[in-house]
């Protein structure tokens, strides 16, 4: 058999999940988790958006506390045999002072195996360490960990129990609960809370959709923003970004983000939003015909006065390639972009976690990419 695309995995594993992996609604009532900031918590991630803003049109130098070599103009591999190894590597968040790093990671391909881990690795003398399994994971299938640039929460996604928040498991609904075809087998948004020592249990996020809910980004006002799979009958699940709007007791339903980030005609997941809110980097999948470059390839979407999403600009090259791009997340200053990209053409190759200085966002959306 032949090589395997990013877009041919992932409608393979979409067109199984009318059987496999379809949640009914619960009807169980669970509350939300409340959204716990302090005062000076979105003044905080709003400096910090400004701080984006500033290194991506070019008036901060391009260097990350998350990394202290200089950032590459050139995307290059991230801490090549250390967190990028001969596994399949995703997204990665890092603390606030740049000095931990979470990732998720897997022997086999996400969208195939259902099954990743996230890791911790910390930097010591400029050095990143070998990588340790998150207290919080190791259990279940976990990915796509976010933190809020307070440090206090770290999001992820993950396909376990209810009951490991302490919950009944919604019947047909969350994690591993029975679903009238087996195993649900379903991603749900759960978050940790740091405390004194390390990290609390985990809760699971009560917004409940009919699929797959992955990759969560907080802006500054609490919204969340995440990918969320369709159903559509007997065909492939659609892909779409939604954000659940903050509210007083946890989120608002969600709905799809306004303007021109989401595509009757493509996928659009792994939603990267900067702290002020006003920029999202994803992934889009586009039809066979209308790909700029290769595969899954990133985008770039800012928030316009009238609360909608501009028109999506493909980031061009050097970011985008003849392979797959995706997973992209910023530093916690917004000087580094990071991102996924894996060789299509290899049976035996692996997505490699890459970095490069984010003002190619800058040059993508004035035509210069």
């Amino acid at each position: 058999m032949g090589s395997t695309t990013l877009g041919s995995t992932l409608r393979s594993r979409a067109a199984d999940a009318p059987r496999t992996a379809r949640r009914t609604m619960s009807t169980a009532s669970t509350d939300p988790v409340p959204i716990r900031l302090n005062r000076t918590g979105p003044r905080t991630w709003r400096a910090a958006g400004l701080l984006l803003a500033a290194v991506v049109s070019g008036c901060v130098s391009a260097e990350t506390p998350a990394d202290t070599s200089p950032v590459p103009p050139e995307p290059e591999v991230f801490a090549p045999g250390v967190i990028s190894d001969d596994r399949e590597q995703y997204r990665i968040a890092f603390t606030p002072s740049g000095d931990t790093a979470y990732f998720g990671a897997a022997d086999g391909f996400f969208p195939q195996t259902r099954d990743a881990t996230i890791y911790r690795s910390i930097r010591i003398g400029g050095q990143w360490q070998s990588p340790e399994v998150a207290a919080f994971s190791g259990r279940n299938a976990d990915i796509d960990p976010f933190i809020t640039p307070d440090g206090r929460h770290l999001y992820f996604s993950s396909i376990r129990p209810a009951e490991d928040a302490g919950e009944d498991a919604p019947e047909g609904g969350a994690g591993d609960a029975d679903g009238p075809d087996g195993p649900a087998r379903v991603a749900d948004l759960w978050r940790v809370s740091r405390e004194e020592g390390g990290w609390g249990s985990p809760e699971r996020l009560a917004i409940s959709t009919l699929g797959d809910d992955l990759y969560p980004s907080l802006d500054a006002d609490g919204n969340l923003y995440f990918a969320n799979a369709v159903p559509r009958g007997e065909g492939p699940d659609h892909w779409r970004i939604v954000v659940a709007r903050a509210a007083p007791d946890g989120w608002t339903d969600p709905e799809p983000v306004p303007g021109g980030v989401n595509s009757e005609d493509a996928w659009a997941f792994n939603p990267a939003v900067s702290p002020d809110g006003r920029q999202m980097v994803f992934t889009r999948l586009n039809p066979l015909e209308a790909r700029a470059t290769g595969f899954g390839e990133l985008y770039r979407s800012r928030l316009d006065d009238t609360g909608a999403w501009t028109d999506a600009v493909n980031l061009g090259s050097p970011v985008n390639t003849g392979m797959d791009e995706y997973h992209p997340s910023l530093s916690p200053d917004g000087s580094t972009l990071y991102f996924v990209r894996r060789d299509p053409f290899s049976e035996n190759a692996s997505g490699s976690l890459y970095r490069v200085d984010a003002r190619v966002l800058e040059r993508a959306a004035s035509g210069g990419g």
